[in-house]
């Protein structure tokens, strides 16, 4: 049995999911609240942003079948738009990691690649909320340092990434799966995909939310996120200047207080 989180990550960087525009989440009043017990997670100065944007590219055809290529997000193409026949941005994915903390946000899927490309791109170093998609939320392997352990919603179920830092980028290396302690598969991301799971760092990057309808930004605030297990409708919070941002308990596929559950 696969985990989501896997799966996921597969589909993603396959654009198997490249159809769905569909926003996720809630707007709430500014002073709204989680309801039941709350945890949160501030993105502070001892975070780092890594972000890989997943393009259109060439066709090729090998046999009878067509592969599209993806290709990593390139500098010189920045928001405003991209130059006219050039790879168009179809999802973001962006990896904060500090050293005990892994946090993973994916975006909408674009199919009709217009979302990233248009005059309203903050760019990737200004993350969007409003393009928020999933969230996990994983934690440091004491043991080792360039793993970390994401738990599932009952905590029967790991998955753990070991990844290859060198300053300027994190290469997302193998996904190891357990049940209970028994473990049930891994993937070796460079066999299992056609494009090496690569994240860029970005240094001057900043949280907004983008109101495309009147056309106004907000910050966020303290860069905190707030979330649960408990309730039964929204579980993920985010709080800007003028309003809340909730994402229902689907999205959210691994918490960090969730323990590993004991088999009797």
């Amino acid at each position: 049995m696969k985990t989501q989180l896997s799966i996921y990550i597969i589909l993603i960087s396959t654009v198997l999911l490249a159809g769905w525009e569909k926003t996720v989440y809630s707007i709430k009043p500014a002073n709204y609240q989680l309801p039941g017990t709350t945890e949160k997670l501030k993105l502070d100065g001892s975070f780092e942003l890594y972000v890989r944007a997943v393009q259109t590219g060439n066709i090729t055809v090998t046999g009878n079948h067509k592969q599209r290529e993806l290709s990593l997000f390139k500098k010189g193409v920045t928001k405003g738009g991209t130059p006219v026949n050039a790879p168009k941005i179809i999802e973001i994915e962006y990896l904060f990691l500090s050293s005990n903390t892994a946090v993973y946000i994916s975006t909408v899927a674009d199919r009709y690649e217009t979302r990233y490309s248009s005059t309203k791109f903050m760019g990737i170093e200004t993350p969007n909320a409003a393009d928020f998609r999933v969230f996990l939320i994983g934690r440091a392997d004491k043991t080792d340092p360039d793993k970390y352990i994401f738990y599932d919603k009952k905590g029967k179920q790991t998955d753990t990434w070991t990844v290859q830092k060198n300053g300027v980028n994190v290469r997302l290396l193998l996904i190891e799966q357990k049940h209970f302690n028994q473990y049930e598969d891994s993937f070796i991301l460079s066999d299992a995909l056609y494009n090496e799971l690569i994240f860029t760092r970005q240094d001057n990057w900043e949280i907004k939310y983008l109101d495309t309808v009147h056309n106004t930004q907000e910050k966020m605030k303290e860069s905190v996120i707030y979330y649960n297990t408990g309730g039964k409708t929204y579980t993920l919070l985010l709080p800007f200047t003028d309003h809340c941002l909730t994402f229902p308990n689907d999205h959210i596929i691994y918490s960090p207080e969730r323990k590993a559950y004991v088999k009797p």
